[in-house]
């Protein structure tokens, strides 16, 4: 559950911002049960997953990634609207040729 809260989190913070990096995010982001603040390599992680699920788009041109908030991600999160991502990997017919050579060989 935290987990997912802290998705929120990052989805809220791209929403009053706009486009940024994962620095800034990082820095507004509340401190950890612990108190302690949250470091640019969780931020990552946590914008990381939020893109998976279609939530934040990422800027792969940059040196520094952007991440920006979808419109739509408070309904995407109550499940009122699904992401359509596109695939990120092209597959082919001859993806699978080395397992079907290997089970036909055997």
């Amino acid at each position: 559950m935290l987990e997912v809260s802290r998705i929120e989190e990052v989805c809220g913070i791209l929403e009053k911002l706009g486009p940024t990096g994962v620095m800034q995010v990082a820095k507004l982001m509340r401190p950890t049960v612990t108190n302690k603040k949250v470091g640019s390599q969780n931020a990552s992680k946590y914008c990381a997953r939020a893109a998976d699920i279609g939530l934040i788009t990422v800027n792969d041109d940059e040196d520094n990634h952007i991440y920006t908030v979808n419109p739509n991600w408070r309904k995407i999160m109550a499940g009122e609207e699904t992401a359509i991502k596109p695939i990120n990997r092209r597959i082919s017919m001859f993806s699978f040729a080395p397992s079907i050579f290997h089970l036909m060989h055997n």
